[in-house]
């Protein structure tokens, strides 16, 4: 009975702490189970007395909450329903739940997300996101939309004289052109599209100036109005055919709008043999590679098409970051590290705790790899710990670095230095924390003393206090009520 217990603890911790595993998942980042015919007899009557009889729907929603508190995914596809009936409080508290369940799951941190987005409370929206990417940085849907804002002398001079050209001549369009290219050149671009708006309004057919087209649909790029920049450069694509400008535009306007089918048409002008490479900039493969990763899920396509933007642009060193992020979707986990190194030189002085947490999270997912060799799981492992303890040093309140750190160095071994970092995960901790977190690392001391028992059965007492532990947070833990029964076994 007794071994085979312990393999039984044994087995639990590795799947535990695998961090690297793929996640399949939806287009939503999960996916919504059916709910159980009780319970969604429940969920219906809740909706249909939700605004008619609110303390009927209260009492139904607690019985509901109480039948499904430990069950994750029926709390996804309840809080689903509900926020597809609009009720987007029951749908957060579901959100809440879950994340109070298991603060890693990451079903719930995408479901959280979307409630957030539901809620227009777009900082939290952001962190369940950013939480997606500590556990799995290849989730590509966490790494998901950015947005995009941006005469030569004396140009506050050159506005006052075109505006009061304007006011002799109201309808001098070649006016309203040099007023745009001036704001242009100044990085006002909505100031410069709403010009080069009126002069398209107003030049004649046949007459329109293709730099003008160009600067405008550029300038429709930069303050994002999607809408508009595909309208337009579909229409000055039709006139000027051989420009790739414009048929850049449309495939951004696809890409921003999330238009798959029309993206997929959009960017081939990237392999159009009419075109030598050199018309293309790092803004070409950037957006090449976002619509490769987020629309197409193909990460081997966005290494390649983001390693083509860093060549076209050294000075933009954010690519670097880029490439390191898809490299580690596609499993290429030594290439993210040497990336992500070369990421953090060139950023100098500027280099902060959150990209030396970033580049310890490549080093943890190398460990992790099934294919690496042993030396190297090794080597990750050592500087992996070194980023990690340095991030522990920065921000001594913060358990993330702790906790990883932990996850990194757990082997299927069980080693007393080890359990003593998760005891330091616990010291941390605050009530403010994830539950979930907590359990994670009583977890780990209790398989530790069950594991090394067999050379020293008097230790057994010191899983105790961690089973005790686990209980207080969740008295309907299997793992400690398990655990709780095989030390009474020795009366303890």
């Amino acid at each position: 009975m007794k071994m085979k217990f312990t393999k039984t603890f044994a087995a639990a911790a590795l799947f535990l702490l695998g961090a690297a595993n793929a996640f399949s998942q939806s287009d939503k980042g999960y996916v919504v189970q059916p709910m159980a015919d009780e319970v969604a007899k429940l969920a219906n009557q809740i909706v249909e007395n939700q605004f008619t009889d609110v303390e009927k729907a209260n009492k139904l929603y607690k019985q509901l909450s109480s039948k499904i508190k430990k069950n994750n995914d029926q709390l996804i596809s309840v809080g689903n329903f509900f926020l597809d009936n609009k009720i987007v409080q029951l749908a957060n508290f579901m959100s809440k739940q879950v994340y109070q369940n298991d603060a890693t799951y990451i079903p719930g941190l995408f479901f959280g997300g979307e409630v957030a987005m539901a809620r227009k409370d777009y900082g939290t929206a952001g962190q369940k996101y950013e939480e997606i990417l500590n556990i799995q940085p290849d989730n590509i849907t966490a790494m998901h939309l950015n947005a995009f804002v941006y005469k030569n002398v004396n140009p506050h001079v050159a506005i006052d004289m075109y505006n009061k050209i304007k006011e002799l001549q109201p309808e001098n369009y070649e006016a309203d052109r040099e007023l745009a290219d001036v704001y242009y050149n100044m990085n006002d671009f909505e100031e410069a599209a709403k010009y080069y708006a009126d002069y398209f309004k107003r030049v004649p057919k046949g007459q329109e100036y293709e730099g003008a087209a160009e600067n405008y649909v550029s300038s429709l790029h930069m303050i994002h109005n999607i809408e508009a920049l595909s309208e337009n450069a579909k229409k000055f694509s039709n006139l000027y055919a051989k420009s790739p400008v414009f048929k850049r535009m449309i495939f951004f306007a696809d890409v921003e709008s999330y238009d798959v089918d029309a993206a997929d048409a959009s960017v081939a002008y990237l392999s159009d043999p009419t075109y030598v490479d050199t018309v293309f900039t790092y803004l070409d493969y950037e957006y090449a590679a976002q619509y490769a990763a987020d629309m197409k899920s193909d990460a081997a396509l966005a290494v390649d098409y983001m390693k083509k933007a860093v060549a076209k642009d050294e000075t933009k060193i954010e690519g670097l970051s880029k490439l390191a992020t898809y490299q580690r979707g596609n499993g290429q986990y030594a290439d993210a590290i040497d990336t992500f190194t070369k990421y953090m030189d060139k950023k100098g002085k500027d280099v902060n705790m959150a990209d030396t947490f970033k580049l310890a999270m490549c080093y943890l997912y190398a460990a992790q790899d099934n294919n690496a060799e042993p030396a190297a799981k090794e080597a990750y492992i050592a500087k992996g710990s070194e980023l990690f303890k340095a991030v522990e040093e920065a921000q001594p309140d913060n358990y993330q670095p702790t906790f990883y750190r932990a996850r990194l160095v757990t082997t299927d071994g069980f080693e007393e230095e080890t359990r003593q970092i998760y005891d330091l995960v616990l010291q941390k901790l605050t009530d403010e924390d994830p539950e979930s977190i907590r359990l994670q690392a009583d977890w780990y001391n209790v398989v530790y003393y069950i594991n090394t028992a067999n050379e020293n059965p008097a230790i057994l007492v010191k899983a105790r206090k961690y089973v005790d532990d686990m209980l207080s947070v969740d008295d309907e833990n299997v793992n400690a009520l398990n655990a709780d029964t095989y030390l009474k076994n020795f009366k303890l």
